[in-house]
């Protein structure tokens, strides 16, 4: 198996080829179109196996100026029939070892080691990627999708259920059932009721010095004003460029009330990345500092650049703004497993839930903010702990960095 040429046939050993094998697939196929259409691929793809894979890798990422790897799961088939001893004094069995290294997160082996017209499935998987649950529940899922393709084999891909009717049930009438229900209202609105009920608590406290809910919501309202002039109006996407502090939830909040939505970006991206953000997202403005603008190396922008240090107080004369529980509250960028940037919208509503959801995991104590602002999960170090009422504890870089200063 796996031998291109007759130098290669009169060898002996195991034989493996790695192929990228990479499909568009139209949801409306029907399962054996589905299987034609890859079997097709598949044998044309074989005809490049000569091709390293390695290298091919390579010119890939180079070409798209990536890092990485090309995929993170491997499917690997074997029909080598494994030896059976025929003598009864002698007992051999065999079956797949694992050999102790993997470069994938998950490789998925079918094998029919035996003469027995029946196929093995075994999962190799790095454990830092997925608990061993995760892995049952996948083979699971998998069983399912091909036993009712298999009974359905004209019925479209895309209407292939991955639950059997159990699971189904405990989904939508288990999972699902909900005893809270949130209020009608926007982001802000809720942040200003907060506010409202604690309004010489401490919002943030960075270096020393205190920031109440009250300074917070007087900022905001003089931030919300310029940035729905350099937005050009509501409802627009307006990307923030700022450090942990408290300015960053000041224009956080401030861009919420003239009902927008906001996208962070971390000052430490590189600035092609951060162009490439900013050109994807379609972003109306981008509200940063004048260091913070000078250090990025962004140069000139094709949208407006609002420094958020030159807008002055009392200037916040902004009528209230409708926003459906439905819009955008904030956009968050992440990389995953490619390094291309990918952008994740998150609703109002989406927003409220959670903040709501996790009110009783806060608690009465204050919140430590040590994430980069990139993070998905600095939204829970900030306008999480604002909807919720808490104080927020921002965390200097020196302190990030070292669990004894946290602690000390």
């Amino acid at each position: 198996m796996n031998r291109t040429n007759y130098e290669f046939k009169k060898t002996t050993g195991m034989f493996v080829t790695t192929l990228p094998f990479f499909n568009k697939i139209d949801d409306e196929w029907t399962w054996n179109q589905f299987n034609e259409e890859l079997t097709d691929a598949w044998f044309e793809l074989l005809r490049h196996q000569r091709f390293p894979f390695a290298h091919i890798e390579k010119m890939y990422l180079e070409q798209r100026n990536q890092e990485g790897r090309l995929f993170h799961i491997a499917l690997s088939y074997q029909n080598s029939q494994m030896a059976e001893s025929r003598d009864t004094s002698v007992l051999l069995s065999g079956r797949w070892h694992y050999s102790g290294y993997q470069s994938e997160q998950l490789c998925i082996h079918l094998t029919n080691l035996f003469d027995n017209k029946c196929y093995s499935v075994d999962y190799d998987y790095l454990t830092q990627f997925f608990a061993r649950e995760e892995i049952e529940r996948l083979h699971h899922t998998l069983c399912n999708i091909l036993l009712e393709a298999l009974g359905n084999p004209d019925k479209p891909i895309h209407q292939l259920s991955v639950l059997t009717t159990e699971e189904r049930e405990r989904v939508l009438y288990t999972y699902n059932r909900t005893g809270r229900f949130l209020e009608e209202r926007s982001v802000f609105q809720a942040l200003e009721s907060s506010a409202g009920e604690y309004p010489r608590r401490a919002a943030a406290i960075c270096n020393g010095e205190r920031l109440t809910y009250q300074a917070l919501m007087t900022r905001a309202f003089d931030l919300s004003g310029a940035v729905l002039s350099a937005a050009g109006g509501e409802h627009e996407l307006a990307a923030v460029l700022l450090p942990r502090g408290f300015s960053l939830l000041a224009v956080m909040v401030g861009v919420l009330r003239a009902g927008c939505a906001y996208l962070l970006l971390s000052p430490d991206q590189p600035a092609g990345r951060i162009n490439r953000i900013l050109e994807q997202s379609q972003a109306a403005v981008l509200v940063t500092s004048r260091d913070i603008f000078r250090e990025s190396g962004l140069g000139q922008l094709s949208i407006p650049v609002l420094f958020e240090e030159e807008v002055e107080q009392n200037t916040g004369q902004v009528p209230e703004i409708q926003v459906s529980p439905e819009e955008l509250a904030y956009v968050v960028y992440t990389s995953g497993s490619t390094g291309t940037p990918k952008g994740v919208e998150i609703t109002q509503k989406n927003l409220l839930n959670f903040a709501q959801a996790m009110g009783p995991v806060f608690g009465k104590g204050a919140v430590l903010s040590i994430c980069n602002v990139g993070f998905d999960a600095f939204m829970l170090e900030s306008i999480v702990a604002l909807l919720n009422g808490r104080t927020i504890v921002i965390a200097g870089s020196e302190e990030q960095e070292s669990p004894k200063r946290l602690s000390a």
